[in-house]
């Protein structure tokens, strides 16, 4: 569905590369339901998982009925378990989109950012100690014009640089 309205994906800087044959933690701003489809589409890269509010989106029910879905389609559920299962998808070299922010722009009063938790910087944390690998935080931007998408993707930084540069990398 995502594709017939956002006919053109258009990637307007990049400041840096994507790193390659890493694990990486990819952290976007959230706008709306379809911003995970548009960085898939964007990155092009392969081995890329997502971490979902399964439970807001679709309630207690649902979740359990659909998560040989989720499992298919690359979904990490935000739950108890999250640090374990993306730091065993992250030590095979896989990546993982996660919002900050945890909301939509509607859930924000429309505001363009919402505050920054730090719930990817302690997910790198947790990765890097459990199985002392480097996890870098990739910053992706994006801005919506109609049915268009510039992705802006930023350069990569370390958990210890803090949230609040990510929020600066991130928001440019």
């Amino acid at each position: 569905v995502y594709q017939y309205y956002y006919q053109r994906i258009t990637i307007n800087k990049i400041e840096g590369k994507l790193p390659e044959n890493q694990p990486l933690l990819i952290a976007c701003h959230h706008e709306n339901y379809a911003d995970g489809f548009i960085i898939s589409k964007a990155l092009k890269t392969k081995n890329l998982y997502w971490v979902v509010n399964t439970k807001k989106i679709l309630g207690k029910r649902w979740h359990k009925i659909l998560k040989p879905l989720f499992d298919y389609f690359g979904v990490l559920p935000l739950d108890k378990k999250l640090f374990e299962k993306s730091s065993e998808v992250l030590k095979r070299n896989n990546r993982i989109i996660i919002f900050p922010e945890g909301n939509l722009s509607y859930e924000r009063n429309y505001k363009k950012f919402g505050k920054f938790k730090n719930g990817v910087i302690r997910l790198a944390r947790y990765a890097e100690k459990k199985y002392g690998i480097t996890i870098e935080i990739v910053p992706v931007g994006l801005r919506y014009f109609g049915n268009k998408v510039d992705v802006t993707i930023g350069e990569s930084l370390h958990y210890k640089e803090g949230i609040k540069k990510l929020r600066e990398r991130i928001v440019k």
